[in-house]
């Protein structure tokens, strides 16, 4: 069946991103940087700047160090007046790093990606958008991200809430001044509940945390003002303060992830150091403990969480919700809690990858359909799909650093195998079968000794339990793996490109030599003929007098 649409047609670009977050930004720059000026940034919103444009709940903030969560190629010119940034000044951070490299000029804004399809007999993608536009691209690469589509558990009498109900995601134009008086619900206390809480309890007159699972949460261990001045100062600061978080990251909370009982126990230690000094009833610390191993769920980074639930108006309920009527939410064991409003703190639809958009590669197949689960070969590419590939891909996300180290070798990744291709005059190119088979079982192997496997619920996971989502070593070891990929035996290449009739072969080197030595003989024997005229005219007429 075909469909006919009012389709507006626009010409084949080389490269098309799909997203201006930070890894639709940081692979502009890489384009540009590798003098690739002809590329597209398709974004779905008004403005750029994806979750940081999106999450503006109060409190909202990076919980990795902004020496780290930053570009290495753009860490001279930065400064920070706090290492863990909110929302507003990463959100400025993306804009002054967007105008600097002129990046504005390539966006598209309001174009939601809906459908992409590859056309094998022109080696060229079709990306369709929900406005009825149709781009044409010889390259894709997806800069989605994972978390942007919000996940609100259904409960039973919901719609009959009378009350304001919210995701942290949305909050759009709400101010913490709404909440005053009032008494909220904030259902999850994961990442984004943690930073929430504390600012909700300086208003409301009462929090009620719905929690299903506690975390364990560590002190942030954050610059003085003094050091920071200092880190701004000097260049070679911010280097060796950024190779020091990464250390920390890759020896103490990935050695937890790994299941290092040193590692773990000096975590443990801190975490219930920071619990208890806020936190002295026994039984309340107990119903705020884990009964998973520290490193099975993301470790997070608190200084006001704890001291929030210690108030008389924040009240942790732990005994899952029944269903929601119109003034309240009844708990299983059948207890009501009064409420005006609701805030969902529940996450992200994190499976399957570009979830909402339907992606069909060669010979019709559709991407990860009938799979067990999203997968890619270092969560870059994935055969049948040639020419796309995926920033923040399967398998690419991290609890222990900044996930924008690894979006940078994955940029730089492209764009070397882009420059193979052309090299070798092919048009498209795809990891081999085997190869991301091979792959993805070391992933599986490596995936059953950590940590995060142990919960059967973890957004890490798969609905059948496969890691989807998580890198299973360090960030040292994916750099070294992924600039050491021998893209001639790993991919496969399609289309071999026809010599042009008026093409004109390019010179060797020896040919270029022999040229250069041709011509500077004849120069010679020029100048040479130049010079020993006058001489011989001179020298005839002598003899003729």
């Amino acid at each position: 069946m075909t469909i006919v649409l009012d389709i507006m047609i626009r010409d084949v670009e080389q490269c098309l991103i799909i997203g201006s977050g930070f890894g639709g930004l940081c692979q502009a720059i890489k384009l540009k940087k590798a003098n690739i000026q002809n590329f597209t940034i398709l974004e779905k919103e008004s403005s750029l700047g994806g979750t940081w444009r999106d999450n503006t709940y109060p409190g909202a903030a990076c919980d990795v160090p902004s020496s780290l969560y930053s570009y290495s190629f753009d860490i001279a010119q930065t400064t920070w007046t706090s290492d863990y940034t909110e929302q507003k000044g990463i959100l400025q951070y993306i804009h002054k790093v967007a105008k600097k490299y002129d990046i504005q000029k390539h966006i598209i804004y309001q174009q939601n990606v809906c459908r992409m399809e590859y056309r094998e007999e022109e080696f060229v993608w079709y990306v369709f958008t929900d406005d009825g536009s149709l781009y044409k691209a010889k390259f894709v690469v997806t800069a989605v991200g994972q978390l942007h589509h919000p996940k609100i558990p259904v409960f039973p009498g919901v719609k009959a809430f009378k009350g304001g109900m919210v995701h942290t995601s949305k909050f759009s134009s709400r101010q913490l001044e709404d909440y005053a008086d009032k008494n909220v619900a904030v259902i999850g206390s994961g990442a984004s509940a943690v930073q929430l809480i504390p600012e909700l309890q300086k208003v409301c007159r009462n929090v009620y945390v719905f929690q299903r699972t506690p975390n364990y949460i560590l002190p942030r261990l954050d610059l003085t003002p003094k050091l920071q001045k200092v880190m701004n100062t000097f260049t070679f600061t911010k280097w060796l303060y950024r190779l020091y978080l990464l250390n920390v990251g890759e020896v103490f909370l990935l050695g937890a992830i790994k299941g290092k009982r040193w590692a773990q126990k000096l975590l443990m230690a801190l975490w219930f150091q920071n619990m208890k000094q806020h936190i002295q009833d026994e039984s309340f610390q107990e119903e705020l403990t884990p009964t998973f191993s520290i490193g099975a769920n993301r470790i997070l980074f608190s200084d006001t969480f704890y001291p929030a639930l210690g108030k008389s108006n924040v009240h942790i309920i732990s005994k899952g919700i029944k269903e929601i009527d119109t003034n309240g939410i009844v708990s299983l064991n059948e207890s009501r809690t009064e409420v005006d409003d609701i805030v969902y703190a529940t996450g992200f639809i994190t499976n399957p990858f570009l979830y909402d958009m339907i992606v069909t590669g060669r010979s019709g197949k559709v991407l990860w359909e009938g799979d067990q689960g999203s997968h890619g070969y270092f969560g870059v590419n994935t055969h049948g799909f040639p020419n796309l590939f995926f920033l923040y891909g399967p398998n690419t996300n991290v609890g222990h650093t900044s996930i924008l180290l690894f979006v940078e070798e994955q940029a730089d990744f492209v764009i070397r195998t882009m420059s193979h291709l052309d090299d070798n005059g092919f048009q498209a190119i795809e990891v081999k079968k085997q190869i991301e088979d091979a792959f993805g079982s070391e992933i599986n192997k490596r995936s059953e000794h950590l940590a995060f496997t142990s919960v059967k619920d973890s957004w890490y996971l798969s609905s059948n339990g496969c890691n989807t989502n998580n890198w299973v070593g360090s960030f040292k070891e994916y750099k070294c793996r992924l600039k050491r990929v021998d893209l001639a035996v790993d991919f496969d290449m399609h289309g071999k490109k026809p010599l042009r009739r008026n093409s004109k072969k390019m010179p060797s080197q020896a040919e270029k030599h022999w040229i250069l030595s041709l011509c500077f003989r004849f120069l010679q024997s020029v100048i040479s003929i130049i010079f020993s005229a006058p001489k011989a005219i001179i020298t005839k007429r002598e003899k003729f007098d």
